[in-house]
């Protein structure tokens, strides 16, 4: 089953955080919920993450607590999308924050399963929960993880546990707060339903 996916980025005034509009109520673009809780300062469609990455931040195939999973464009995807790792429950399963994901219509969705069922244990391919039929949905195609400062693979058993809690504490802080003004408006461009 394919679940048409609208990801796209919003071309506005430059994002500030607002604690007095929660979450919920606002429109939210993946990007911009991705740049908020990492405060990585790429630009361009979700798809375009992962190049416009190179040479300025780690990139690998090994999923870290605050890292950025990019997801490949599709035809039901045509800007990509990206996911913020809560945490890494084993090699091949991690619990994602993510938004506008799946019908969500621009909603950020907290503590999202997504499984690694790619055959060569490289994360390259992925399913991500989808709630309403209870299941793993469609697998997607994806770059691989965008390490911000700091938070790449070769941690420390002791210091990936407490990345993960900082992690945990940020995007919770992110949700409590509400998110980037900008996000408020629909964008312009018609990249999004």
């Amino acid at each position: 089953m394919a679940f048409v996916l609208l990801c796209a980025v919003i071309v506005s005034a430059p994002m500030a955080a607002s604690a007095s509009v929660p979450a919920r109520s606002l429109y939210v673009q993946c990007v911009d919920f991705a740049k908020a809780a990492t405060g990585l300062p790429i630009r361009g469609d979700a798809w375009m993450w992962w190049e416009n990455a190179k040479g300025r931040f780690e990139r690998g195939p090994v999923p870290t607590a605050g890292s950025v999973l990019v997801f490949k464009r599709t035809g039901s995807m045509r800007y990509g999308h990206v996911a913020v790792v809560r945490r890494v429950l084993g090699p091949r399963e991690v619990l994602v924050d993510h938004a506008n994901w799946g019908g969500s219509r621009g909603r950020v969705s907290r503590a999202v399963s997504v499984v690694d069922v790619s055959s060569s244990n490289d994360w390259t391919t992925v399913r991500v929960w989808y709630g309403p039929v209870a299941e793993h949905g469609s697998p997607y195609k994806t770059y691989g993880f965008i390490y911000p400062s700091g938070r790449g693979p070769w941690a420390s058993g002791a210091l990936k546990e407490a990345q993960t809690a900082d992690v945990e504490r940020e995007l919770d802080s992110i949700a409590a707060q509400g998110t980037p003004e900008r996000a408020r408006a629909r964008p312009r461009s018609g990249r999004a339903g």
